[in-house]
């Protein structure tokens, strides 16, 4: 912008003027135009849904400040005041845009409003940049009680915003899934050690504690304020579709679509992982143990997501043997 101004004051004739208002020429401009910010501010709404940051709001807001100088500019003249009321809106617009988006390239983790790339899954990684330092403190709380769960559960969350992406999950989705994907195990906080940590299979009883976890996790977060989508997600995170479950046996309509995500990561994470007292199953055979499943303990839609996200991670692998 700024090359092409000097160049417009130092040879006139080498900028093209202005389209002559509610000409061909301007109303293509204008189409084009809108049509082209109508993009960015899809793209920056969708990155304000997922990290919500006020400055990714602000940069939206730019954007629909300039789409609205554009028809005053090609439809006006300057006798007119809609013509000027337009080109303020466009000197605002430029700078509503231009600071929040000059202060996002000196961040450590940046969101980039303009370009709209922000994945599921850099909420995951750096989720005390965009989820808050409450997450994280609730993620290392879990990491000195019990390493193996928590590494368990950032797995299980990287895997399912994949999927939720896989499945067209809206940015407001895709937040409350990667929180509480990164919080559906907090609940075994409560859980004793000798238990969570017991080198062999659980007694009876014993996993009788442990199915409290989702229950125990769903107060905890009550207690902390987070909303109820990712309590939900906490709490019946280990619900079937046929009721086979717990902790309440939930089945059906009353399992949300996006805890059966959650649900299916969950067990395929837990299945091919080792543990004190089976070793870890092959990738054939949790996918097969699920894909028999489906329909009944499991989404079908939220399996065959999985099942896509997994073939496209292990592309590059099978290609290189």
């Amino acid at each position: 912008m700024l090359t092409v101004g000097v160049v417009g004051m130092l040879v006139p004739s080498a900028v093209p003027s202005v389209p002559t208002p509610g000409s061909t020429a301007a109303l293509t401009v204008l189409v084009v135009g809108l049509a082209l910010f109508g993009l960015l501010t899809l793209r920056a709404t969708r990155t304000f849904l997922l990290t919500r940051r006020r400055s990714d709001l602000v940069v939206a807001i730019g954007l629909v400040w300039l789409a609205s100088a554009l028809p005053p500019a090609m439809l006006l003249n300057g006798m007119e005041l809609g013509w000027w009321i337009g080109h303020w809106l466009e000197l605002l617009g430029i700078v509503v845009v231009s600071l929040p988006v000059a202060l996002d390239l000196r961040r450590a983790a940046q969101s980039r409003p303009l370009v709209g790339d922000v994945s599921g899954s850099d909420l995951v990684t750096t989720e005390e940049t965009f989820l808050g330092a409450q997450v994280r403190a609730l993620t290392l709380c879990l990491a000195r009680k019990d390493a193996y769960t928590e590494e368990h559960t950032r797995r299980v969350a990287l895997r399912a915003v994949q999927v939720g992406e896989e499945l067209g999950l809206s940015g407001g989705r895709l937040r409350a899934l990667a929180t509480g994907a990164l919080v559906h195990d907090i609940g075994k906080l409560s859980v004793p050690d000798a238990v969570l940590q017991k080198p062999g299979p659980l007694t009876d009883e014993e996993f009788a504690v442990v199915k409290r976890h989702p229950e125990w996790g769903e107060k905890m977060l009550i207690d902390l304020g987070f909303d109820e989508n990712v309590r939900q997600l906490v709490r019946d995170h280990h619900e079937r579709l046929d009721g086979s479950g717990y902790p309440h046996g939930a089945n059906g309509s009353l399992i949300s679509f996006d805890a059966r995500i959650l649900a299916v990561c969950d067990v395929y994470d837990a299945l091919i992982s080792r543990r004190v007292y089976r070793d870890a199953w092959p990738h054939e055979r949790a996918v097969a143990l699920l894909r028999a499943e489906s329909g009944t303990s499991f989404d079908v839609k939220c399996v065959a997501a999985l099942e896509r996200v997994l073939s496209i991670e292990r592309a590059p692998a099978a290609a290189a043997v």
